[in-house]
C-alpha cells in the first residue's frame, strides 16, 4: 500500500514531491488494468477489505500465506512476533483498508516527477505488466529497474540491487524523457 499512496501523493499534491520510487506496484491506472494475471495475484487484497475474516486468513494455518510473499523466514518471524502483540494486527488491516479507499476516492492522471519503478522477479503479489507499463502515465524522465531474483519486499530482500538505482534518481542524468517505454537494466 505504500507505494500506491505515494502514486496518489504524487498525481495529487506534486508539489509535494521532487522525485518518486515506486518499488513494486506501478501507476494505479496500470495496475487497474493489467489484466487477469494481476487479478489472480492480488486476490488477497479482497479478502483483506473484509473486516474479522483478514485476520483469521493471515493465522490460518500457522500463518500459511505469510511465507508467500518472501522466502527471508527471519522477516516472516519478526512479523509474526509483530502482529502476536495485542492490537497489532487489526491496525495494520485498517490502514490497509483505509490506503485502499483513499486510493479509490481520487481521479487517476498523469504524474509529473522523475520516477523510478522497480519490480522483482520473485513477487508473488503482483506482476511484471503492471510495472512495465507504467510510462504513459509519467510526464517526464522515467526508468524501469527489474530485480531478478529477490521476492515482493525488494527493500528488505535486495537492499543492495535496490538503493543503487534509486542513488541515480537523485541525479536523474540517467532518465530519458525522450524514449517514453520503460525498459529493463
Amino acid at each position: 500500500m505504500g507505494a500506491a499512496l505515494a502514486w496518489q501523493v504524487a498525481m495529487h499534491a506534486p508539489e509535494r514531491v521532487e522525485r518518486l520510487v515506486a518499488l513494486s506496484v506501478g501507476h494505479p491506472t496500470a495496475f487497474g488494468t493489467a489484466g487477469l494475471a494481476q487479478r489472480l495475484r492480488s486476490f488477497y487484497m479482497a479478502l483483506f477489505m473484509v473486516r474479522g475474516l483478514a485476520g483469521r486468513i493471515l493465522t490460518m494455518g500457522d500463518w500459511f500465506f505469510m511465507p508467500l510473499s518472501t522466502s527471508n523466514r527471519e522477516l516472516v518471524a519478526q512479523w509474526r512476533a509483530d502482529f502476536a502483540v495485542h492490537g497489532r494486527r487489526p491496525a495494520a488491516l485498517n490502514y490497509y483498508r483505509a490506503a485502499a479507499r483513499i486510493g479509490g476516492a481520487f481521479r487517476l492522471q498523469s504524474v509529473t516527477m522523475p520516477v523510478l519503478g522497480m519490480w522483482s522477479s520473485g513477487d508473488t503479489a503482483l506482476a511484471e505488466g503492471q510495472m512495465r507499463n507504467w510510462a504513459r502515465y509519467v510526464d517526464a524522465p522515467f526508468r524501469y529497474e527489474r530485480i531478478d531474483g529477490a521476492d515482493h519486499w525488494l527493500q528488505l530482500g535486495a537492499p543492495a540491487l535496490t538503493s543503487k538505482p534509486v542513488r541515480t534518481i537523485k541525479r536523474c542524468s540517467n532518465y530519458d524523457r525522450a524514449a517514453r517505454t520503460a525498459t529493463s537494466h
